[in-house]
């Protein structure tokens, strides 16, 4: 069985993925998003550079987490990185939101365009296709509206996000 072999940072992104361990366990956390346990020691482990393969794992830990009363160790992460409080810091947190809820209809839209039931069967139509790189546009857009807020909050001149609204 392996276990965590030092003190866990929750300034870190490694820390962020420790602290799934130490609130829901490294096999309860990896089952949530469909990894294995070692899967998540990695992306605890600083020396491996190793990050959670999607932003929606993340997210999902988090709601985990908050499920079981502890803050959520991602979101209080991006907010380190932001620089703390501030109207930027509360855009931040609004646009991540509304990013899972983006990328969760992108992942729908291409599932549904796959679907053997669906017009095109398993190929994908003209019409899919404007559907799916419409979401994708909505993903990256609000992806872009992050790296602003990001870049406002650290003292560049990036405009920070302002009403990012969800579908």
């Amino acid at each position: 069985m392996m276990t965590l072999q030092k003190k866990v940072n929750p300034l870190t992104r490694s820390g962020v993925a420790g602290l799934y361990i130490e609130i829901l366990g490294a096999k309860e956390a990896a089952a949530k998003i469909g990894l294995k346990a070692p899967t998540l020691y990695n992306a605890a482990n600083d020396e491996h550079e190793y990050v959670l393969p999607s932003i929606d794992y993340y997210v999902e830990l988090d709601r985990a987490c908050v499920e079981r009363g502890y803050p959520a160790p991602f979101a209080s992460w991006l907010l380190h990185k932001v620089g703390g409080e501030g109207q930027a810091v509360e855009d931040l947190t609004d646009a991540m939101l509304v990013l899972h809820s983006k990328t969760s209809h992108l992942t729908d839209t291409i599932r549904k365009s796959q679907a053997p039931d669906g017009p095109g069967g398993t190929n994908v139509t003209p019409n899919e296709k404007a559907d799916i790189f419409k979401a994708i546009t909505g993903v990256n857009d609000v992806m872009n509206n992050i790296k602003s807020t990001v870049e406002y909050s650290c003292g560049t001149k990036a405009i920070p996000i302002r009403g990012v609204a969800a579908e």
